[in-house]
């Protein structure tokens, strides 16, 4: 048995088994809490670590595309892009787009 004095006037006395069935009914309430708590920071982790790769790609990318028009690449790179394109299309037989 514990006693637990409040102020000067109040006693409780509660026993074992009923602390035992409080704190179970606590930790059912935390685990509720906890549970939707973590679904929602997941979630929005998730979100804000992919709006951050994509900025970042689209930072990454636009960098480097001025990079390669500042040196004179670029343009050899789109002809041989072209010349590749032209080449899988002339041995590609006629087809369809919908066959």
């Amino acid at each position: 048995m514990i006693e637990v004095v409040m102020g000067s006037d109040i006693e409780v006395k509660t026993s074992d088994e009923e602390l035992l069935k409080e704190m179970k009914k606590l930790n059912t309430l935390l685990e509720r809490l906890y549970g939707r708590q973590t679904l929602l920071q997941s979630f929005l982790s998730g979100i804000i670590t992919s709006l951050g790769t994509f900025v970042g790609a689209t930072v990454v990318v636009g960098v480097m595309v001025y990079l390669l028009s500042k040196i004179q690449l670029l343009p050899i790179l789109g002809n041989w892009f072209a010349d590749l394109i032209t080449e899988i299309l002339r041995f590609l037989p006629k087809r369809n787009l919908f066959f």
